[in-house]
């Protein structure tokens, strides 16, 4: 029997807020708790059944501006609970190439009046695009299932390439570093997830902690003669995230479309070296002043 259908990863609407289609990978997952139960004297389960659920969408996407400009809550996450989110996936048509959006042949997943979104990460390489990793994940608003997939479908969303960000200029400490070939910042969430009362879905989901480390790779080795093993205090991080300009390189620097991502506070160490010609890796890691660990502006000039 031949395979009938394929699906493609279409877009995320948050409810009335942006549409993102810039989607490089979606993982929907229900996070199923099985559970069984054996009698005595039995080698196989005489009771199957589930104990609890907690779904979550994992996702990344080249549209970083998308997603940063809808953050309300310490430029991390943002409570989407207004409204639903809808992950839809678009089928691919048997010997051609996509069913038409408007045939009611694709499929839905909807989180109902319940979820959260959160990034988690970015990398961005030297010649390679910006991609930001992100989450949404639910709480249970007491009637609705958490994540339901729906079949024969229309699709909403257009397809669209609004924006890609590429590697811009670091500045640690008033000083912009040279020979920058990498970047990873990874916020390291830890979420607070809590189910009571015998309900299959968690009652509670909350971020218990983010503690962001910035790992930067630069071809500048006097670096780690800057920042030693011993460690210097960071009083400024600089990020930026140059806009790559469609139909040619780069939106020059003075105009301000790029991403800039700032911190006062916390620690930068070197690494070490490695490679030929070699390569630094120093690492930052924040501590929280008295306003928010970072700020993100997706309006910015490279200075």
């Amino acid at each position: 029997m031949a395979l009938a259908n394929t699906y493609y990863p279409h877009a995320i609407l948050f409810g009335a807020s942006p549409t993102i289609t810039q989607l490089t990978d979606v993982d929907a997952s229900n996070n199923v708790q099985d559970f069984m139960e054996f009698s005595a004297s039995e080698f196989g389960p005489q009771f199957v059944g589930l104990m609890a659920a907690n779904p979550n969408i994992n996702f990344t996407t080249r549209d970083l501006k998308t997603v940063f400009d809808d953050l309300d809550d310490e430029d991390l996450a943002v409570n989407l609970s207004a409204g639903n989110v809808d992950l839809w996936y678009k089928q691919g048509k048997p010997l051609g190439t996509r069913t038409a959006d408007i045939t009611a042949a694709h499929i839905r997943a909807r989180l109902t009046t319940n979820a959260m979104a959160y990034w988690r990460s970015f990398r961005v390489r030297q010649g390679q695009a910006a991609e930001l990793a992100c989450s949404l994940v639910t709480q249970w608003d007491g009637t609705n299932d958490p994540l339901i997939f729906t079949g024969s479908t229309a699709l909403s969303g257009t397809s669209a390439v609004n924006q890609v960000y590429s590697l811009g200029l670091v500045d640690i400490n008033g000083t912009d570093l040279t020979g920058v070939t990498s970047v990873d910042w990874d916020n390291n969430v830890r979420l607070e997830t809590i189910s009571s009362d015998g309900e299959a879905f968690p009652g509670f989901v909350g971020i218990e902690t983010m503690s962001p480390e910035i790992t930067i790779e630069t071809m500048d080795t006097t670096q780690l003669a800057t920042f030693d093993l011993r460690g210097t205090a960071l009083t400024g991080l600089t990020v930026y995230l140059r806009k790559m300009q469609r139909d040619n390189i780069f939106v020059i620097d003075a105009t301000a479309e790029h991403i800039k991502i700032s911190a006062t506070d916390g620690i930068v160490y070197g690494e070490g070296v490695r490679g030929s010609p070699g390569e630094a890796r120093l690492t930052v890691k924040l501590q929280k002043p008295a306003g928010q660990l970072f700020t993100i502006d997706t309006a910015s000039a490279i200075t």
